[in-house]
């Protein structure tokens, strides 16, 4: 005759065996389809930073050329004043 402490001892192997089985087993597939899915994430954020980051570099060359276009028309503007100021001294 074995004795009962052993028996409830292996039985509560047995049950924690299959609990694991069974918790563990359904944890490793989720665990694995949430680290895809990080994964996904992950890419996704990185291709959207590198349009960004193309996004900021036209832009600011668009900001630059028109910077360089506004320097431009207002020397323009003020040589044209300056050429009206000096043309009705000439005149007077």
């Amino acid at each position: 005759m074995t004795n009962p402490l052993h028996d409830l001892g292996i039985a509560m192997d047995n049950i924690a065996r299959w609990a694991y089985r069974r918790v563990l087993g359904v944890r490793i597939p989720a665990a694995r389809i949430r680290l895809a899915d990080i994964e996904a994430d992950r890419q996704f954020i990185t291709e959207r930073l590198q349009t960004a980051c193309a996004d900021v570099a036209y832009w600011r060359g668009e900001l630059e050329r028109t910077e360089e276009a506004l320097d431009l028309a207002q020397q323009q503007l003020a040589d044209l004043r300056s050429k009206r100021i000096t043309t009705n001294r000439h005149r007077a």
